[in-house]
């Protein structure tokens, strides 16, 4: 059996070629499977999340106001969302809109529930207007008879 030997001068840049295809398919391939990856879970478990349920949110808070012009007084760089612990996928999102209030322009605050369960969109499943301002509940004396310590807040 005859063995063909390549002269020294091809067979580094036979390596090298081979070495570039190999690398160029590994960088091809990690990106075919982050994308495909994540097209395969729920929208609560993509990278920016928050930031996909805080517009959509915003975009159910517009369709639901009307036809009164509105604006955003926060956006979803920075998005207010709180996850709801027992509920997976779903997040509690908090924005606030100037909307105008006969001459004036008021400022209304407004948590919308979100469920990223799905594969292609944030679907609102319920919305309240927020206090404005953080309220301060007094509390019986943890000592008082006949209290328990939290019987004073009511359970929804």
């Amino acid at each position: 059996m005859h063995q063909r030997v390549l002269p020294a001068r091809f067979a580094a840049p036979t390596t090298f070629v081979c070495v570039v295809v190999a690398a160029l398919s590994a960088i091809a391939a990690g990106f075919a499977l982050s994308f495909t990856s994540q097209g395969d879970l729920p929208l609560y478990q993509w990278r920016g999340a928050f930031e996909a349920a805080c517009r959509d949110a915003g975009d159910a808070l517009l369709r639901l106001t009307g036809p009164s012009p509105v604006t955003f007084a926060d956006d979803c760089r920075q998005p207010r969302v709180t996850p709801v612990f027992n509920r997976a996928g779903f997040l509690i999102v908090t924005r606030v809109v100037m909307a105008p209030k006969g001459e004036a322009t008021v400022r209304r605050t407004y948590s919308l529930l979100m469920d990223g369960r799905q594969f292609d969109a944030w679907r609102m499943t319920e919305m309240e207007q927020a206090p404005n301002e953080l309220s301060v509940v007094h509390a019986p004396p943890l000592g008082s008879p006949g209290v328990s310590p939290a019987s004073h807040l009511q359970e929804r």
